[in-house]
């Protein structure tokens, strides 16, 4: 699934949106200066973080599927939601991972496990697929 290109209730936007890199990079920095005179002022701000963006802050792995959640909602309902919930024997899934990569816009597949490629997923290891 791809998020479309206006941000969805998690914040996220479409990493392959054409304007995406230069319009975030600029609103990063924005924002960076933003706090950064906030703590240079002693300027407590009441400002909600995504909990992976606290853990990567704070050189925490993303090991939960649910931060999946906080980083693209659509993602997380159709991947790890969606499947605990019902029956997949006749998905034909595998072990792996595709996305578009946001630099060369071609797909990359990722094994979720060694040889995972090869590792039909079930309703018996779906868990395991999920996690």
């Amino acid at each position: 699934p791809r998020i479309e290109d206006v941000e969805d209730e998690s914040g996220a936007l479409d990493g392959l949106s054409k304007d995406w890199h230069h319009n975030r990079l600029e609103q990063f920095f924005i924002l960076g200066q933003l706090l950064g005179a906030a703590v240079l002022h002693n300027f407590q701000v009441d400002l909600p973080l995504a909990k992976p963006f606290v853990k990567l802050v704070l050189d925490q792995p993303l090991k939960h599927p649910r931060d999946l959640q906080f980083v693209d909602h659509t993602f997380y309902q159709n991947t790890v939601e969606w499947p605990m919930h019902n029956d997949i024997e006749d998905l034909e899934l595998v072990f792996t991972a595709e996305i578009v990569s946001p630099v060369s816009r071609k797909p990359v597949v990722f094994l979720l496990k060694e040889h995972g490629d090869q590792l039909d997923v079930t309703n018996r290891n779906k868990l395991e697929y999920v996690k």
